[in-house]
């Protein structure tokens, strides 16, 4: 990865939106990581994932501590709990997360979750590689169910694609399946909200849609998780960087018989 990539890739991380994209997304306090916090997260986490070398300092262990008792202060703010990253990626892959859940309530849990995170300790890796301050992200916790978050790819700030979030399992939504005309449109809708707020022209935006139920009314919401590169880095889910020219719009989700269906 270049220097000039990289800092290009860093435009798309939480910290570095524009405020207005904020009001479009979930309830976010952003912390500013100092060198040392840096240093003692890699430490901590190395060490954690790895289970080798020296342990961790005491200098190292109270820098730690001191930054878990920022994170809990930040985290009070949502009485649900929060969802806690770095401004570039969770640690979605921690086996803890996995096993116990990601809401946090305090901040040890934070750290704990990033302790068991290769995402995290290559992204903070990266970052110190390139000078660049990392941030963390402390996230209003909201309930997701998994047919509910979508990819969209988004050129010259249209949308052309829609994909599933979670297809690993290849597991068909009666939700995707039975409203995907109003998933699509409300996606849409909100694409063209937010199409002048982008960073790139060229970008992918992960979603969640939402019913909420007023009264007799039924209406659509969609509310902007994150924003990725629009580049082979980052999960195409349903589609495929190297076959789709994304020249023509396409939603892609499985169907009941374990199929990709492509709506165009």
């Amino acid at each position: 990865m270049s220097e000039e990539f990289f800092h290009n890739m860093a435009k798309t991380y939480i910290e570095n939106w524009p405020s207005l994209l904020f009001n479009e997304s979930i309830a976010t306090a952003i912390l500013r990581l100092n060198n040392k916090e840096v240093n003692s997260l890699i430490e901590t986490n190395i060490y954690t994932i790895e289970q080798t070398g020296k342990a961790p300092s005491e200098e190292t262990i109270s820098i730690i501590r001191q930054l878990e008792d920022k994170l809990t202060g930040y985290i009070s703010r949502f009485p649900r709990g929060a969802f806690v990253k770095l401004g570039s990626r969770s640690p979605k892959d921690s086996y803890i997360g996995c096993k116990e859940g990601f809401c946090c309530r305090e901040g040890h849990k934070a750290i704990k979750l990033f302790n068991d995170s290769e995402r995290i300790h290559d992204d903070l890796l990266t970052a110190r590689h390139y000078g660049y301050q990392p941030h963390i992200a402390v996230r209003e916790w909201i309930d997701i169910p998994e047919w509910a978050e979508f990819r969209g790819f988004i050129k010259n700030r249209k949308l052309i694609g829609l994909s599933q979030y979670n297809y690993l399992n290849m597991e068909a939504y009666p939700e995707i399946i039975q409203n995907a005309d109003s998933i699509e449109w409300a996606i849409r809708r909100k694409v063209e909200r937010i199409a002048g707020l982008l960073p790139f022209p060229d970008i992918v935006a992960d979603f969640c849609y939402k019913v909420r139920v007023r009264g007799n009314e039924w209406i659509n919401e969609v509310i902007l998780i994150e924003l990725n590169p629009f580049d082979f880095l980052t999960d195409p889910c349903l589609f495929n960087w190297n076959l789709d020219d994304f020249k023509t719009f396409q939603f892609r989700y499985i169907s009941e018989k374990r199929e990709v269906v492509c709506r165009g």
